[in-house]
């Protein structure tokens, strides 16, 4: 993470730790303003339905990590957040963990096969909150929707919590 800059007005207001706490704070609120509402009326969220969804909510943390970056180190700052939200450079045992949910799946295919229950592919186009969207969609916005989470709590706030 580009370091925070040690003068000046913006930086001074918050610092290292009150910048966490603006993180916190934007985070939760962006994501919670959508979902207490939901919540509140006794809204279910389910597969295959277009509404309720939760979907705009786990944007939240990645919003909050651009804002504040952004007021703190402009945009040198978001450039930097941004680049490393994409980089793949990581060692093979890593990229063994990332996958193993898919070695998971087709181990649970295979015995579903053995077992003559193979679901349809259709089944795997549904995503909670959205209505029935196709596979690849539903992939796009697996991806997406981690990057959500990811970018604001591991690619903002846990080096501040490491002290980098």
């Amino acid at each position: 993470m580009q370091s925070l800059p040690s003068s000046g007005s913006r930086a001074a207001a918050l610092g290292g730790w009150g910048a966490l706490g603006a993180f916190v704070g934007i985070a939760y609120a962006l994501s919670w303003s959508w979902t207490f509402p939901v919540a509140a009326v006794g809204d279910v969220i389910e597969k295959g339905k277009a509404w309720p969804t939760n979907l705009p909510a786990v944007f939240g943390p990645a919003v909050a990590a651009f804002v504040v970056t952004a007021w703190l180190c402009g945009r040198g700052g978001v450039d930097d957040l941004g680049e490393r939200s994409v980089r793949w450079r990581m060692p093979a045992r890593w990229w063994i963990a990332t996958l193993a949910p898919i070695w998971f799946l087709v181990v649970a295919l295979v015995v579903a096969a053995v077992a003559g229950t193979v679901p349809k592919l259709s089944d795997f186009g549904r995503y909670s909150g959205l209505p029935t969207i196709g596979v690849a969609a539903v992939l796009v916005l697996a991806i997406l929707g981690g990057l959500g989470e990811e970018v604001g709590w591991r690619g903002f706030a846990l080096p501040f919590l490491q002290g980098k």
